[in-house]
């Protein structure tokens, strides 16, 4: 029984960090007005489609801004 406990602890923050990403990290930093920083822990999300909902729609959010900060106005289709 406190084996499983044991066992369930990491598996839980594995799909925890499949779930939200590195994307509230990434806001904290925004939010303190650190570009270069932000978005290279945006960029640690590898697969933006696990993302929850909520989390996805803000890393698409951030991931856009940080496009039209450098001025690349490129349309693109997000593929889900």
């Amino acid at each position: 029984m406190l084996g499983a406990l044991f066992l369930s602890i990491p598996v839980f923050q594995v799909l925890g960090f499949f779930m939200n990403g590195t994307v509230f990290m990434a806001l904290r930093k925004l939010g303190k007005n650190d570009f270069a920083a932000a978005e290279e822990t945006l960029r640690k999300t590898k697969y933006p489609k696990y993302l929850a909902k909520t989390q996805k729609a803000y890393y698409y959010l951030a991931a856009g801004l940080f496009e039209a900060l450098k001025n690349n106005f490129h349309i693109d289709a997000p593929h889900f």
